[in-house]
């Protein structure tokens, strides 16, 4: 059971919520926004008739591709790079010290733009995204094990499992924090992430030439 709740776990960091699929799915997202507005809420007023709800499958991101409206150019656009892999950017990630995640209030694009320091980059809210998410074992920062009830074969009644017969390897804490920024804008460093300046190159030193050896004469 330990390492079904583990390998959980493991499938949402390295999978389900990976960099570039979280990147492709807020690229969908954006492209389906553009489309909603575009098509009068026609998206999101198909969760009122199931009927409508059906018809929303696959076929959706092309008819926003093969549209002929001039208004769709937005998100036909945004489309068009996901095709050609051009990706919305991840920027970097922190995991919060688990005595600061409790009271840290959740991180917003806002709080990334304003502490921008550079000048030379002007951050709008839209530019960035923020994925502040918990990852844990299932059971949010306590130990699944805790909770879960184990019957014998032709008994009625339950019981739990003590910590020290499962092993005496086990994490200390069952739940992390995380902090992704990405940028809508691609190719472009954000502000306070982008990347220092690379070292101005050491001058070399010419060597001397080596001194011909003195000429000798029979």
């Amino acid at each position: 059971m330990q390492e079904l709740f583990h390998t959980r776990y493991t499938l949402f960091k390295n999978c389900y919520l990976h960099r570039a699929g979280k990147a492709v799915e807020y690229m969908i997202t954006d492209a389906m926004v553009e489309a909603n507005t575009v098509w009068d809420r026609r998206l999101s007023n198909a969760i009122q008739s199931p009927e409508e709800y059906c018809k929303l499958s696959d076929a959706v991101v092309q008819e926003i591709e093969f549209s002929s409206e001039p208004a769709m150019a937005k998100a036909q656009a945004i489309l068009k790079d996901l095709r050609r892999r051009i990706l919305y950017k991840f920027v970097d990630e922190f995991i919060i010290p688990s005595e600061l995640a409790a009271r840290l209030p959740k991180i917003t694009p806002v709080d990334i733009t304003t502490m921008n320091q550079s000048s030379d980059v002007q951050l709008q809210e839209d530019d960035v995204i923020v994925h502040d998410h918990k990852l844990n074992y299932g059971n949010n920062d306590r130990d699944p094990l805790a909770t879960t009830h184990f019957y014998r074969e032709g008994e009625d009644s339950s019981f739990l499992i003590n910590r020290s017969k499962v092993s005496y390897i086990l994490p200390a804490q069952y739940e992390e924090r995380v902090v992704r920024v990405y940028s809508r804008r691609q190719g472009e460093p954000l502000g306070m992430f982008a990347p220092p300046p690379p070292p101005a190159p050491t001058p070399r030193i010419p060597s001397c030439p080596t001194p011909l050896a003195p000429l000798q004469i029979p």
